[in-house]
């Protein structure tokens, strides 16, 4: 609701249903925005997809410049590092892990514990922003000129670094244009 307040891309949320037994899990409903996520209608055209692709870059910057505490975090969150965020989501992706797993399955567990023995030291000194964490053409809403009119999808967002979503939404760029 505050980024829709503040005039960021994102469809207008109506409500939150938080009842999981409705579909298996909580939902938003958001009003429905202008524009497609068919990307194809411009990546093909160079100046079209280096100009929605520039545009994604200017909505990230945006979403990554607000703080915790601007979007509502109580201040013992708000105060946390990027580094601290990620700690918390790798043991929460652990926990999920060890809850469902059935028997033994050391190729999966391993890398979950590589990752938290080896979050980069810089992480502790930066501050956490908002991360997507699933950001690719497939949840923007673009309309015919190539301008953003929605980021979608916000299930796996969290507190954290801003260059996990730049590393995820890297593949999707490079293939319509070079990534610097």
């Amino acid at each position: 609701q505050l980024l829709h307040a503040w005039q960021f891309p994102v469809a207008k949320p109506r409500w939150l249903e938080t009842d999981r037994t409705l579909f298996g899990g909580s939902f938003i409903v958001s009003e429905r925005v202008p524009g497609t996520s068919d990307a194809a209608s411009w990546a093909a055209e160079p100046k079209r997809a280096r100009h929605a692709c520039r545009e994604l870059a200017q909505v990230l910057g945006q979403l990554h410049a607000y703080a915790p505490a601007e979007l509502g975090y109580a201040p013992e969150l708000a105060t946390r590092s990027a580094g601290e965020w990620m700690e918390r989501d790798i043991d929460n992706w652990i926990a999920l892990f060890n809850e469902r797993k059935s028997e033994p399955f050391p190729l999966q567990e391993l890398p979950l514990v590589w990752l938290r023995r080896n979050i980069p030291p810089a992480l502790y000194s930066r501050p956490a922003r908002i991360v997507h964490g699933d950001v690719g053409f497939h949840n923007l809403m673009f309309d015919e000129n190539g301008h953003v009119t929605a980021l979608l999808d916000w299930e796996f967002s969290v507190l954290g670094d801003p260059t996990q979503d730049l590393r995820f939404v890297r593949q999707f760029v490079e293939r319509i244009m070079s990534w610097p």
